[in-house]
């Protein structure tokens, strides 16, 4: 009996050097979408738009190579609210805008480190669809 319970304890410590990397590092859905909207709030591009409009995730896709990738939006009334510099001669009129970041999240441990990769203003446009 005991030399069976040692084969299993043996068995089951062999099965845990084989599985895969991303299973141990693995995040969870929500994990990804709080670290993402963290990285994005923090930024200057947040910071600077004058929007009353909250900040959204559109996405969020699991990659094992590269971690998780998030599309985050946050509407704004006009394109002037996008912040920024403005043109002495610039009119703001109400018009659809949106910024968009895209950001990497990669698990490191029990934490989720992210980076916003991409930002883009897009104005004219509805919002993504999520």
């Amino acid at each position: 009996m005991r030399t069976e319970l040692k084969v299993i304890v043996a068995c089951l410590a062999l099965a845990g050097l084989f599985l895969p990397a991303s299973q141990a590092n693995a995040m969870t859905s929500g994990q990804a979408k709080r670290a993402a909207s963290e990285t994005v709030r923090a930024s200057a591009s947040y910071q600077e738009m004058a929007s009353p409009y909250r900040l959204k995730v559109s996405s969020c896709r699991a990659n094992s190579k590269r971690g998780t990738t998030c599309r985050l939006y946050r509407s704004a009334p006009s394109p002037c609210a996008l912040g920024g510099p403005q043109e002495p001669d610039q009119v703001c009129v109400n018009t659809v805008a949106y910024r968009a970041w895209t950001v990497r999240v990669t698990a490191s441990g029990k934490n989720a480190s992210a980076k916003v990769v991409a930002q883009r203003d897009v104005i004219g446009k509805f919002e993504p669809s999520s």
